[in-house]
């Protein structure tokens, strides 16, 4: 039983003068100290010793309210010595997006200094149309509260369409007046009827001388040839007369046919003249309506 408890005693002995023996083995390789602090510089996070060539492993990321953790200034990767490593962060600032009557859309957003913030959907409103926001927020470098922007919607008016023009009447045209069927008869001047020659006077018989017997006065029809002749240039200068007058019969119906004549030709070229003027007063009108046009 005593050479059990020696032989025991013995390897306790021997194990632990090994440990001891390899701690303090002069070959291992130094350690040295990796330190992380806050963004001062001044306030310990987290301390660790890492031996030579090994890389620290850093603490979970601190909080400072108003700010984001950015990440950690500063190598603790392969340590060949003692090192500080500080906190980084960003400012974070409070963009709040409300309508025009200033409520609130959505929920205030937290942007990172330089950062842009994210535009919410602008709530419609009756009788206007969004058109923006009041201000810029691309990018971020002071809290902001952005207001939305309305415009109201233009009701369009409807212009009456103009009332069509009524074309004008068309003026009927005039009845041509009938030309004479033929040219009037020419009247013919009546041919006077030739004055008969006064029948030459046989000489009167020799009047036997009266008896010495008074005879009562009588009167006795002259026979004398000039009586005749008087008579006959009387006869003559009738039918002298009467053929005249048949001639400025004549001449008088001649004259009344040549003014019927006139009258017509002038109707006509009244109706045409007429005609005329009506044309160019139309064509005056289309043309004023077309420069109103």
């Amino acid at each position: 039983m005593k050479r059990i408890i020696i032989v025991a005693l013995c390897f306790v002995f021997l194990f632990t003068g090994t440990v001891v023996c390899a701690d303090a083995d002069p070959t291992d390789p130094p350690s040295y100290t990796v330190s992380f602090y806050d963004y001062d510089g001044a306030t310990l996070i987290y301390a660790q010793t890492v031996p030579q060539g090994q890389s620290a492993t850093p603490p979970a990321n601190p909080y400072l309210e108003g700010y984001v953790f950015e990440g950690w200034i500063g190598d603790y990767t392969k340590v060949t010595g003692d090192r500080t490593i500080i906190a980084s962060y960003s400012k974070l600032y409070t963009v709040t997006f409300v309508d025009d009557t200033g409520t609130v859309i959505g929920t205030p957003q937290l942007v990172k200094s330089g950062d842009p913030a994210t535009a919410p959907v602008a709530p419609e409103k009756a009788g206007y149309t969004f058109t923006g926001w009041d201000k810029s927020f691309s990018v971020v470098t002071d809290h902001l509260t952005v207001k939305t922007l309305y415009s109201p919607v233009s009701t369009p008016t409807t212009t009456p369409k103009p009332t069509a023009t009524p074309k004008p009447t068309a003026t009927p045209k005039p009845t041509p007046t009938v030309a004479p069927t033929s040219e009037p008869t020419a009247t013919t001047e009546p041919t006077p009827e030739p004055t008969p020659e006064p029948t030459a006077t046989s000489a009167p018989t020799p009047t036997p001388e009266p008896t010495a017997t008074p005879v009562p006065e009588t009167t006795v029809a002259s026979t004398d040839p000039s009586d005749t002749n008087a008579s006959t240039t009387k006869s003559a200068t009738d039918s002298e007369k009467d053929a005249e007058t048949d001639d400025n019969r004549g001449k008088l119906g001649a004259i009344l046919i040549g003014l019927a004549v006139f009258l017509v030709i002038g109707g006509i070229a009244s109706g045409f003249i007429e005609e005329y003027r009506f044309r160019h007063s139309k064509a005056k009108l289309l043309e004023e309506e077309n420069r109103k046009k």
